[in-house]
């Protein structure tokens, strides 16, 4: 949102001598007072759209599937002829080969079992693609089709990961070893054992054919089909719909064929999967939004793909934002198009109490295409239930107090730290809170996703440390769930999952993110998708946002106190030694849209640890010194950066270059949230912290500390920077040339105002040394790269040195950065301690040409 503003004209900046108006302090606007953010309403709530209004076109969710009858009809006697390939594919590119045969049998008392064994390859990765190579073996009883022996291996580059489950009548005896780790998992389960899906690092039902192929032999007319997944070690059930009748091309001819569509239990369509009508052997499965696609090869397909170069994941995965949020937790609306290719995509809606989200545009299997509109705001309702809790949990939330795959929260580890956590909180919204930081504090990395795996290995990614945070909240008697979604981090939009957990009737859903700490209240940059979260690529640009901060924050509404005209030199020094010089002047008064603003320019030489860096700055200022537009160059090494920032009410864009060059104007930049009141700080220049505390006033009566909101531009952040404001003291200044050419005496009082040239004539040398520096040709025709050699010159013979006291007010930091200013408002001393470093003003000139 813009705010339209007034112009407003102000009085020229004050000469030195003249006394200040009275100090106005701008309180930033209430809440009750800003603009409405630009949202359309949401249909149902609040009032109706009007007649005349555009009405958002939310699609309608399908209508879930009707399940299949059962019985479970089984087709027995698995049998083959020869080596069965295949190809897979990611987006249509190549990225691997598998194969299986049937390599044996077994008969021995009641057992009649046949061995199916399996390879591949697939080749994608995250930045780097690495092969990852597969060899699995499964037993399987010959008349149900259950297994009853597994082990997989997987190696990518050096790293090594095997599973091996042991089925006997009740349970599953899975060990994992990882490398140079083994762990042991026992599964419990009732009836028949469940059928196998081995959802491996890159897949995301399963990348073994071999294992559909078993699914729809289990299924052959549909039905629910219980099974068994070791990574997520848990159980669940996988729905095989009645087939449909379909035509394969194969080979340079068509095949007559069955497609069985499969997804799990909440209807959300997995895969679509064909075999042939009269043998069942598989011909083709894909895996819906997930972009892969395993298809029937011919022989010798793993000779063909040999030198297939794999896919990065990332660049479909990682997206670039086209705007860059420096505290992403602090918005409160979101407005975007976006094209996501996901698992499902039905559940774009979600709304729980302080936050809401809804989407218009196109659902169809595996896309959502349209426009998000998110909305995150702070809770009115006091998070007070008491913990545990004693709330009746109503019976639809019974689900999410469950185990369920992924949520191992009957792990004996899990379930004792999670009570040793939220032991003693007074409220349910503390425990979780406790729940929440322990999560974060985890070491991130990639993981699997489960919450067990992520305590034991102490390493999580966003979904792993999502699944912990659901699983402990839910073993200390909170239903918990796993949000999944995208968000914005590190300048990107990223898959990212988060948790939400219910804190009592009172409070409700309140949602928490492990990875960014964010509890209670998430910002507006997280988009939820819920369980069809399985996002595979992701193209979104931001359209409208606002920041949950106020667009104005308290400034100092002080006329500039530097005065046209008026070029002050200073000396940085660091631990005592001098390594440079900064010059800085305000040169004139524009009108710029109505506006007066002041041209400030200042440059840095400085020699600092053997290389020489040189920074210069040219900005427009408003007469409170806060930033219109700053072009930024910075020489060092032999490269020159230039980057020009305009500042608007409520953003800052950031372009590189300067106008008028090439590639300024061929680049539109970056926007950047941005606070009204907020100074420009810059650690390249020293000076424009004097240009900012410069501006806090001393008259009697005036407060005694300052909240001054400082921009920074290395990071594109803001900080809130409190200066106290102490007592006068004497300040002892050395080296010093002619500084402010104004003295006081030892009482403080100060001696009668001089002329710049009067001063300089009258003052008497200490020393020849003294002399010699009063005597240097004056500096008004001379370049400002002049009078920084002659200074760096002086500066390097210790002899040179004169010593002045002056009488002034110290301001101290919350930072730790000490200033002292005199009574001209002119910072003559900065010391920035933890960096050893020191600005002292050596020199003030007038001219008012």
């Amino acid at each position: 949102p813009m705010f339209i503003v007034g112009i407003a004209f102000y009085p020229r900046p004050t000469l030195a001598q003249e006394a200040p108006d009275p100090v106005e302090i701008r309180k930033p606007v209430p809440a009750s007072q800003l603009p409405p953010l630009k949202l359309p309403e949401i249909p149902g709530e609040r009032k109706q759209p009007k007649e005349n209004q555009e009405r958002p076109s939310i699609p309608t969710p399908p209508p879930p599937r009707p399940l299949p009858k059962g019985p479970l009809l089984v087709r027995k006697n698995l049998k083959l002829d020869g080596t069965q390939h295949f190809k897979l594919f990611y987006d249509g590119t190549p990225i691997g080969w598998s194969k299986y045969r049937i390599t044996g049998e077994m008969k021995l008392g009641d057992t009649d079992a046949v061995i199916l064994s399996s390879q591949g390859e697939l080749k994608v990765g995250f930045g780097e693609v690495t092969p990852s190579k597969f060899t699995s073996r499964l037993m399987l009883d010959r008349q149900s089709l259950r297994p009853a022996y597994y082990k997989c291996a997987q190696e990518t580059g050096k790293k090594l990961f095997d599973v091996e489950c042991v089925y006997s009548e009740s349970l599953i005896a899975q060990t994992n070893r990882n490398d140079d780790k083994r762990t042991v998992h026992f599964h419990n389960f009732e009836g028949q054992s469940p059928q196998l899906v081995f959802n491996n690092l890159w897949g995301h039902l399963d990348t073994f054919p071999e294992h559909y192929w078993i699914m729809v032999r289990s299924a052959i007319k549909g039905g629910k089909v219980k099974s068994y997944d070791p990574i997520l070690r848990g159980e669940g059930d996988v729905i095989v719909y009645e087939p449909k009748d379909h035509t394969f091309h194969w080979d340079g001819r068509d095949v007559k064929a069955k497609l069985y569509d499969v997804s799990d239990i909440n209807g959300v369509l997995l895969a679509h999967v064909v075999v042939s009508a009269s043998t069942l052997e598989l011909l083709e499965v894909e895996e819906v939004g997930s972009g892969l696609k395993i298809v029937k090869a011919k022989p010798g397909v793993e000779n063909r793909l040999a030198d297939t170069p794999g896919v990065n994941l990332t660049p479909a995965r990682v997206v670039e934002s086209n705007v860059v949020f420096p505290d992403s937790e602090q918005l409160t609306a979101l407005e975007a198009e976006v094209e996501i290719d996901l698992r499902g995509g039905q559940l774009a809606d979600h709304r729980i109490a302080g936050y809401r989200q809804y989407f218009t545009g196109e659902l169809v299997e595996g896309l959502m295409k349209g426009r998000v509109f998110v909305r995150s705001v702070p809770r009115q309702v006091p998070f007070d239930t008491l913990y545990p809790l004693d709330d009746e949990i109503p019976e639809n939330l019974q689900a999410d107090l469950q185990p369920g795959p992924g949520i191992e929260m009957e792990f004996p580890p899990l379930a004792i730290k999670a009570r040793e956590l939220a032991w003693k909180s007074p409220t349910t919204f503390e425990a979780s809170k406790r729940l929440n930081d322990y999560v974060f504090d985890l070491d991130e990395g990639v993981a699997l996703p489960s919450a067990r795996f992520t305590i034991e290995t102490g390493v999580g990614n966003s979904e792993s440390k999502a699944l912990l945070m659901v699983a402990m909240g839910r073993a200390i008697g909170l239903p918990s769930r796993k949000i999944s979604g995208i968000a914005f981090r590190d300048e990107n939009w990223v898959p990212h999952h988060w948790a939400e957990l219910w804190l009592g009737e009172s409070i409700g859903w309140t949602p928490f993110d492990p990875s960014t700490g964010e509890a209670g209240r998430i910002g507006a940059a997280h988009i939820a998708l819920l369980d069809s979260g399985d996002v595979q690529s992701i193209d979104i640009k931001v359209t409208d946002y606002a920041p949950r901060a106020t667009q104005k924050v308290d400034y100092i509404a002080r006329e500039l106190q530097w005065s046209v005209g008026e070029k002050r030199t200073y000396g940085v020094y660091r631990d005592g030694k001098k390594i440079g010089s900064e010059i800085a002047s305000v040169r004139d008064i524009e009108v710029i849209d109505g506006q007066e603003l002041y041209r400030f320019s200042a440059r840095s030489e400085i020699t600092d640890k053997g290389e020489p860096q040189i920074t210069t700055a040219q900005q427009l200022l408003t007469p409170q010194a806060l930033p219109r537009q700053i072009i930024l160059e910075h020489q060092a090494s032999g490269k020159n950066q230039v980057k020009t920032y305009n500042f608007t009410e409520d953003t800052v864009v950031i372009r590189p270059g300067k106008p008028g060059e090439e590639v300024y104007e061929g680049n539109p930049g970056r926007e950047h949230p941005f606070a009204k009141g907020t100074y420009f700080t810059d650690s390249k220049l020293l000076v424009h912290w004097a240009l900012m505390a410069g501006q806090i006033p001393l008259e009697e009566g005036s407060e005694k500390d300052f909240a001054l909101h400082t921009f920074f531009p290395e990071g594109q952040t803001q900080k809130e920077f409190l200066l106290d404001v102490g007592d006068k003291e004497e300040v002892s200044l050395k080296p010093a040339f002619g500084i402010d050419n104004r003295k006081a005496d030892n009482s403080g009082e100060k001696t009668e105002d001089k002329t710049e040239s009067d001063s300089s004539s009258e003052q008497k040398p200490s020393d020849a040394t003294t002399n010699n520096t009063d005597k240097e040709p004056s500096t008004e025709n001379k370049t400002e790269e002049d009078s920084l050699e002659k200074l760096l010159k002086a500066a390097e013979n210790e002899t040179q040195t004169q010593t002045q006291t002056q009488t002034a007010t110290q301001l101290i930091s919350d930072s730790g950065i000490e200033f002292w200013l005199n009574d001209r408002s002119q910072i003559i001393k900065i010391e920035i301690p933890d960096q050893g470093l020191e600005l002292i003003l050596e020199k003030v000139e007038t001219s008012l040409e």
